[in-house]
């Protein structure tokens, strides 16, 4: 479906009118509802689109629309949400709200939560804890006595120095997908450089995040995402993609929509509150979005953005940090100017910055 579905939403004015010198006592409990649910910290609106020409230029962003129409760019779709309101939302390429977008390692950020939540719950002590200390059943497995300095956070920063880079070796990635014992395969790994070293992405070590939160909790990772965060999330149209044994592929394989997306950003807009309830600790989102491991910009727009390199599993720029995804899907969150964006795209990595530094970072107030 091209095109957006638009509602304008309409701010309503409360007064509180004097009777007989005093204040109605009903008429200050409204009042007060309406200023908690205004600054508690909540997605207030996600539900309709609420255009207001204070917070948007929405003549910049009626051009980028024009250009990914005219030029047929492979982007599905566009939504900004500013002060916990829905401001902007538009699909293209036959998209619509409810279509399940393939995240790709945006789940990486989905999993960096659930590993926050676990440590909150003290179902595991510290980033600090090694990861064979999980699996003593596979310490015989163990070829490379490096693996037995991994920890939680090693695989946080993506610095557990694996040699295989299973980002950019198909052949590799397919071995490790189909791989039946993949969890004795992880073990086996050379490790190439020293743990906290190197930087590389490695859904090995997101599996192995996976695989902790699983023992740990004592349920699949589908079960204890939909139980801890999905559902206080209010996300239920999602879905994990199985492998041909019927078990979730952890970490490569989550459908979501772009509005459910916009809530996880959301959640760490707020500091780990959605709807007044705490879902991850403000403690843990502070230590997940800053920056742990400096990285060099490789390519002139990662300069032009402001990369500076990875927190827990989130990309951490000069002004906000993301979760991307392989074929440019991307979760931006603006803390100094109270915005999430979100963008879903089959297209090269880097067009969906583009869009954002040409024309969302301008259209915004």
């Amino acid at each position: 479906m091209r095109g957006s579905i638009l509602h304008i939403t309409k701010k309503k004015k409360y007064k509180v009118k004097r009777i007989g010198g005093k204040y109605s006592l009903l008429k200050v409990i409204l009042l007060s509802v309406i200023i908690f649910l205004t600054f508690s910290g909540l997605c207030k609106n996600l539900e309709e689109v609420f255009t207001d020409r204070k917070v948007l230029d929405q003549n910049i962003l009626e051009n980028m629309v024009r250009k990914i129409e005219d030029e047929k760019l492979e982007i599905n779709s566009v939504i900004i949400v500013k002060n916990n309101n829905l401001v902007f939302e538009k699909y293209f390429n036959e998209t619509q709200r409810e279509t399940l977008q393939l995240t790709y390692h945006i789940i990486n950020s989905v999993i960096s939560t659930l590993t926050g939540i676990c440590i909150n719950e003290e179902l595991i002590r510290s980033v600090d804890q090694k990861v064979i200390s999980f699996f003593p059943e596979h310490e015989k497995t163990i070829k490379d006595s490096l693996q037995q300095e991994i920890t939680i956070e090693h695989l946080l920063t993506m610095t557990g120095g694996y040699k295989w880079n299973s980002e950019h070796n198909n052949n590799e990635i397919q071995e490790f997908v189909e791989n039946p014992r993949l969890l004795e395969y992880t073990f086996k790994c050379t490790i190439e450089n020293k743990p906290g070293t190197s930087f590389f992405q490695n859904s090995g070590g997101i599996f192995l995040l996976t695989k902790i939160i699983e023992k740990v909790s004592s349920a699949e990772i589908e079960e204890f995402a939909d139980k801890k965060l999905f559902q206080p999330l209010g996300i239920q149209n999602y879905r994990w993609e199985r492998d041909s044994t019927g078990k979730t592929k952890g970490p490569y394989a989550l459908y979501m929509t772009p509005r459910d997306l916009a809530k996880l950003g959301c959640l760490y807009l707020n500091k780990g509150k959605f709807k007044g309830k705490e879902i991850v600790s403000k403690e843990w989102i502070e230590e997940s979005t800053k920056l742990h491991l400096e990285l060099s910009p490789i390519v002139p727009i990662s300069i032009e953005i402001g990369q500076k390199g990875m927190g827990y599993l989130w990309w951490i720029f000069s002004e906000m940090y993301a979760a991307q995804g392989h074929s440019g899907q991307k979760l931006f969150v603006i803390p100094s100017k109270k915005v999430v964006v979100v963008i879903t795209a089959n297209t090269n990595f880097y067009l969906p910055t583009r869009l954002y530094l040409d024309f969302i970072q301008k259209a915004i107030y």
